[in-house]
């Protein structure tokens, strides 16, 4: 895994979470999705703080969700926590969330890798 949890509390600033292992290996996957680059890859490009910090936005967002049960698709929560904050999504915001595979992502994962050039898909020219 690219994201331990030191860098996670430390670092980053996320709160500690007994479900930490499993949200960061599917928030790991989710990543590796969008990007379409394996954990070597990962580890490897040049703005890996970049590619660290989305892991960790989406570790903090599924487990704002309820954890682990984010990770799938039967369980969208409409109250969630972070920390000292909470904030109640309507249903209009509710149906403007983005998925990965049937798991919520969290809106900034494209903001820490929007200039990393990892969400080109480049051209197919056939």
């Amino acid at each position: 895994m690219l994201v331990d949890e030191t860098y996670y509390t430390d670092v980053f600033g996320g709160k500690k979470t007994d479900a930490f292992d499993s949200l960061n290996r599917d928030a790991q996957a989710v990543i590796s999705y969008l990007t379409r680059k394996s954990e070597y890859e990962l580890s490897q490009h040049v703005f890996l703080t970049d590619v660290l910090n989305a892991i960790c936005s989406q570790i903090q967002y599924m487990d704002s969700l309820g954890g682990e049960k984010a990770a799938t698709a039967a369980h969208v929560a409409s109250e969630s926590y972070a920390g000292a904050y909470s904030y109640t999504v309507d249903s209009k915001q509710a149906a403007q969330r983005q998925y990965v595979n049937g798991v919520p992502l969290s809106g900034m994962v494209f903001t820490y890798l929007a200039n990393t050039g990892l969400l080109y898909a480049g051209v197919s020219c056939a």
